[in-house]
């Protein structure tokens, strides 16, 4: 991992408090993203973003998604490295960003 910590993320969904949450992560996304390519730079200048959304207009469940952009790499595409989904926005911060808290 980056601070060469074990790192526990799981591709499964898991129940937080109010709803369910997947996370990839910001390495898995960047090895998928990368393959077999060797990066074009030696460190990644990453911007995070997070919202909520509805899924549909006549229904109360949200997506809240974690959103990656690598800064300094202007053909990357933005990653989803999360999501959290449940009928509001997570009811624990805590435990919608906490997969994400332990590996940076």
């Amino acid at each position: 991992t980056f601070l060469k910590t074990a790192l526990k993320v799981g591709l499964e969904i898991v129940n937080v408090a109010g709803g369910q949450l997947w996370y990839q992560g910001v390495e898995k996304s960047l090895q998928y993203y990368y393959g077999q390519k060797i990066p074009s730079v030696n460190n990644f200048d990453i911007n995070i973003n997070m919202d909520g959304l509805p899924l549909h207009k006549s229904g109360k469940n949200e997506l809240w998604p974690i959103l990656m952009q690598v800064h300094n790499g202007k053909t990357i595409p933005i990653m989803v490295i999360g999501i959290y989904c449940g009928l509001s926005k997570p009811e624990n911060v805590e435990g919608y960003l906490r997969p994400f808290v332990d590996e940076m």
